[in-house]
């Protein structure tokens, strides 16, 4: 009997830089503190190419690859992420007192996203080119965010994600 492993609750999300040849990084850092239950991972149907003949009659059909998503929303971001995504640099003046000059909320460079379940033998992707979007926010609920959008393209790896079994040591 097979037992099945779900890949639910918690989630380890490491990204990044995409190296040349568009591979997996192999350096990850990881994105701390993602809120609860805000972590997806979201096929969306491709186009559908179809011929009908004069008559209304279907002769064709074909459906596309569709885009794969992943999205998060970050609890209290730090520095840190904003600085791996690109985003800004730490105020470097004499009267500086731990200030972070964010100079866009654009990402400039495609990231590697690794995302790993918590339950041993559970099933996690690893994607090797994603184009990334920020969004900064602030609510009296949440305190500050960032939203992460990650689009999980198609590169020159040679496939476009890979799932693996998750294995404790």
């Amino acid at each position: 009997v097979m037992n099945k492993v779900m890949a639910w609750s918690e989630c380890t999300i490491k990204i990044g830089a995409t190296p040349e040849g568009e591979t997996m990084a192999t350096e990850l850092t990881e994105i701390k503190e993602p809120k609860y239950q805000s972590t997806t991972l979201e096929s969306e149907d491709g186009d559908v190419l179809e011929a009908i003949k004069e008559g209304g009659q279907r002769v064709g059909y074909e459906k596309l690859p569709g885009a794969l998503t992943l999205k998060t929303r970050i609890i209290e971001p730090d520095d840190e992420l904003f600085k791996l995504l690109g985003l800004g640099e730490a105020e470097t003046s004499s009267s500086a007192t731990g200030e972070f000059n964010v100079k866009s909320h654009v990402v400039p460079k495609y990231f590697s996203v690794e995302v790993t379940p918590a339950h041993d033998g559970a099933k996690g992707i690893r994607a090797p080119k994603c184009s990334v979007s920020f969004q900064f926010g602030y609510s009296t609920q949440e305190g500050n965010y960032a939203d992460l959008t990650f689009g999980i393209l198609d590169g020159a790896a040679g496939y476009w994600y890979k799932r693996f079994t998750v294995k404790k040591v």
